[in-house]
This record gives structure tokens, sequence and C-alpha cells, in this order.
């Protein structure tokens, strides 16, 4: 039983969130409400409306950098998963060269 952690996998999938977050942009949650204040004007629904798209607005502009910064961390990781795998394998080879050269272990008798 173990785990297995595919840095391609991570690299795609950091691609996609950075994609994902960029594309974001192009959304006008705020917009979508923007006709309200000018049809009922002096209303609550008016002043309402106004502050419903700020906050839309507001918040897509925050997911849109969440999206890019955990693109950013997840390609990150895979780069660390990759360093840790390399190095985990060459110490196994370096190991087992020993073992194979002398029949144990280091230096041990």
């Amino acid at each position: 039983m173990g785990y297995s952690v595919v840095g391609d996998a991570l690299r795609a999938a950091a691609t996609v969130a950075r994609a994902t977050g960029a594309s974001a942009g192009g959304a006008d949650l705020g917009g979508t409400v923007d006709g309200v204040g000018p049809a009922l004007p002096g209303t609550t629904a008016a002043d309402a409306a106004a502050a419903l798209s700020d906050a839309w607005s507001d918040w897509v502009a925050q997911w849109q950098r969440d999206m890019t910064e955990h693109g950013d961390h997840m390609h990150d990781a895979a780069g660390t998963y990759d360093g840790a795998e390399d190095f985990g394998s060459g110490a196994l080879s370096d190991a087992a060269g020993e073992v194979a050269t002398d029949g144990h272990r280091g230096g041990d008798p």
C-alpha cells in the first residue's frame, strides 16, 4: 500500500487552474444587476443591487487571483515531488550498489 504523485498530472492541473483563473476575468457578475438601480431609482432594491454588483465584482477578481495562485502552488508542488523522487531514487540506487558490491550495507561487517 502506498501513494503516488504524478508530477505531470499536477502540472496539467496547474495549467487548468491558471487558465480558469485567467478566463474568469471575462465574467461580469456585477454587471448582471446594474440595470436594477436605473429601473428602480431611490429604492432599497437599487441600493442593494449596487452593493451586490460591487461584491460580485470583487469576489470574481479575488477568485481569479486565488485560482492563479493555486495553479502556481500546484506547479511548485510538482517540482518538489519530482525533486524528492529523484533524490530518493538516487539514494536507493546508491544503497543497492553498496550491498551488491560488498554484501552488506555501508562499512558494517
